[in-house]
Order: C-alpha cells, then structure tokens, then sequence
C-alpha cells in the first residue's frame, strides 16, 4: 500500500491535537471553532476541494453540523455537549486518517 507521507503526517497531526487538547481538559465546545477549522483544513489539504471524493462527501456535512449546531441561533437552542462534540471531532478523526491511506486517483 502506497501513502504519501504527508497525507499520512496531515491525519497524524489532526489526530494528536485532539488527543492533546482531550489530555490537557480543554472545553471542546468553547473552541469548537478552531477544531472545526482545523478539520476543514485537513480535508482541504489532502482533497483539493474534491466535492466527488466520498470522504469529503461524508465530512463537509457533519463539519457544518457541528458549526451550525455551535450558533446560538434562538432562545429554544441547546448548546452541544463536549462529549459529543468530541465524539464527532473523533470520528472526523478516523475518517480522515482512513483517507489518507486510501490511494488517490
């Protein structure tokens, strides 16, 4: 199996920074806009853009789920809890790292 190694160190690193803010007890739903960002950029990096490729199709709807779900759109609103918002971010997580080891083509 052929990987490029920066697709590889791209998912490594989105992986270890969320392993390290989860170990130092950041509040995920205070900063859930850095996170969300900084998946975005991950699937930007290794994708291009690529609208066709299932991993952006399965990401790019729960990114913005999350990110709408962040808004304080009314009064009948509940905030996300850090569990789930953790959970989501881990399984964004693992879809990227799966992707990087899929070859593109």
């Amino acid at each position: 199996m052929i990987i490029s190694p920066s697709r590889f160190w791209v998912a490594a690193g989105y992986l270890g920074t969320l392993a390290a803010a989860y170990i130092g007890g950041v509040d995920f739903a205070a900063h859930l806009y850095g996170f969300l960002s900084l998946a975005a950029i991950c699937v930007l990096v290794l994708y291009r853009f690529d609208y066709l490729n299932p991993l952006c199709a399965f990401c790019w709807p729960w990114l913005a789920i999350l990110g709408l779900g962040g808004l304080d759109m009314s009064e009948l609103t509940r905030p996300i809890g850090n569990d789930t918002i953790l959970l989501l971010l881990i399984g964004l997580g693992a879809a990227i790292t799966v992707g990087a080891f899929v070859p593109s083509g």
